[in-house]
Parts: C-alpha cells; sequence; structure tokens
C-alpha cells in the first residue's frame, strides 16, 4: 500500500496522459475509416480535441482544483521580465515561419488553426495543468521532469500512425526539451496562457511551412 501511495501521482499523471491520448486516436481512426482529405481530417481531430478539453474543463469543475491553480488566470506581474529570457526563441520560430510558409487554401489554414489551437488548450491543460498540479507533491522539479517525460513519451504514438522511426524519436527528445521550457515558464508565471499560445503558434506555422 506505501509503494502504491508513493506512486499514486505518477500513475495518475500518466493516466490523464493517456486520457488525452484516447482522442488523438478517436480522431486518427474516424479519418482513416472515413479516407477524409487533409481539411476534413484536420477538422475532425480538432474536434477531438476540443471534446478532451471539454473533458478536462468538467474534470477541473467537478474536481478539489481551482481553475486558478491549474493556470486559468492571468500572468503574474513580476514574471513578465523573466519571461523575456525565451523571446529569442520565439523570433527564430517567427522568422522561420515567414521564410518557409507554404502557398495553401483559405479553408486549409482555418482546418490548421481549428486543430492547432485545440492542441496547444488540450496538452497544456493536460500536461501543464492538470499533470503538473497532480504530481507538485513530489517536488517542483521532479514534477517538471516527470511531466515532461510522459509528454515526450505520449509522442511515441506517432508511430502507429506510419510516422518514421528516427523522426519520431527526434520528436521525442524535442517533446521532453520544450515540455521542461513550458513547465519553467507556467512556474513563473502561473499562467497557462502564454504556453498555450507558444505552443498554439508552434504547430501553427508547422502545418503552414
Amino acid at each position: 500500500m506505501g509503494l502504491i501511495k508513493k506512486f499514486k501521482p505518477i500513475i495518475i499523471s500518466i493516466l490523464f496522459a493517456l486520457g488525452i491520448l484516447m482522442f488523438y486516436i478517436l480522431g486518427g481512426v474516424i479519418t482513416q475509416v472515413l479516407k477524409m482529405n487533409e481539411i476534413n481530417s484536420l477538422l475532425v481531430n480538432g474536434i477531438c480535441v476540443w471534446l478532451s478539453v471539454i473533458t478536462a474543463l468538467i474534470y477541473i469543475w467537478k474536481s478539489n482544483f481551482r481553475f486558478s491553480d491549474i493556470g486559468f488566470r492571468s500572468i503574474e506581474k513580476k514574471s513578465k521580465n523573466k519571461i523575456l529570457f525565451y523571446f529569442p526563441v520565439i523570433i527564430i520560430e517567427v522568422i522561420g515561419f515567414f521564410v518557409g510558409v507554404r502557398n495553401v487554401s483559405v479553408d486549409y489554414i482555418f482546418a490548421a488553426v481549428f486543430f492547432t489551437l485545440a492542441v496547444g488548450f488540450a496538452e497544456e491543460i493536460y500536461f501543464r495543468g492538470l499533470i503538473l498540479k497532480t504530481l507538485e507533491g513530489v517536488g517542483i522539479k521532479k514534477a517538471i521532469i516527470i511531466s515532461s517525460c510522459i509528454f515526450g513519451v505520449t509522442h511515441l504514438g506517432n508511430l502507429a500512425g506510419g510516422a518514421n522511426i528516427f523522426y519520431t524519436i527526434i520528436q521525442v527528445i524535442f517533446a521532453f526539451t520544450i515540455g521542461i521550457v513550458f513547465a519553467e515558464i507556467f512556474y513563473l508565471t502561473k499562467s497557462l496562457i502564454p504556453v498555450i499560445l507558444w505552443h498554439f503558434f508552434h504547430d501553427a506555422f508547422g502545418f503552414l511551412q
């Protein structure tokens, strides 16, 4: 019993991660079975991810968590200067977007924004909100590392979609690294707003390049 109690926060965190993955899998199954084109696939996957957001919000509402504890609050004023440290990375991403943007239709842009905005909200609510809060009992540093590990490992799911092994491994490493950065920003600002926006823009740029 003592061992279970010790690892309970990690087990719950893994369950949260599996929970959000189920919505991604659902979207993937629907689009594959119905053989949808790229735009419709983005829209259907977006709907499934938004459903995961709604599920998380209902869970927070019904649980002992407060929305402000999860990060639904304004950025802490004292932290604004500290997060400027990450500004150069954001500038590099923006420059990369304008250099490599491809010619796509308005419908595609709408679908990509719809999907990536859902991903930004969902993954930050689950990984930097619910999971980090669940792991806080083991210590903030350990919580950041463990949550980032779980965030990275969940990207192995891309292999099920036929992704290249080498590319997937790189993505897992990147996800682990950016997970640490996002967690640091979350603890600096006490808000999910900056990490949701950064996550959204990063993914959106990826779809439009």
